[in-house]
């Protein structure tokens, strides 16, 4: 198993420890990052994270990032992160903020989901 851990989080430092941890974020918060701490990745993959916003009941997909991992062996633990910005995420969508979303995260053949909030303030 590739993921070892998942922390939803409002910003991760520069040396990969989560800051402010929670699952209910905020239009006034930063942004809202997924720390992902991984075992050793021996070859080279892909880890993918899908976006996705609940909407009248129905899950809809925002987006989906790919971030190549290179292989390499002994280096454990390795991370990943990926984001969104509250700012702009309002800008683009300022009477349409979904309360509900997830988060699925995908590497080689894991699949590990997370659930969160976004509110207005």
């Amino acid at each position: 198993m590739y993921i070892k851990k998942i922390t939803l989080c409002e910003y991760v430092n520069e040396q990969f420890e989560p800051v402010n941890k929670k699952n209910i974020f905020y239009s006034t918060d930063l942004s809202i990052q997924v720390l992902v701490q991984l075992n050793e990745i021996r070859q080279d993959t892909f880890i993918r994270f899908h976006w996705f916003k609940f909407h009248n009941g129905e899950e809809q997909i925002v987006g989906i990032y790919e971030i190549p991992i290179i292989g390499k062996k002994g280096i454990s633990p390795r991370h990943a992160i990926a984001g969104i910005d509250i700012p702009m995420l309002m800008e683009e969508e300022p009477n349409g903020l979904s309360e509900k979303w997830s988060i699925l995260i995908e590497i080689e053949n894991q699949v590990e989901k997370r659930y969160f909030e976004l509110k207005k303030t």
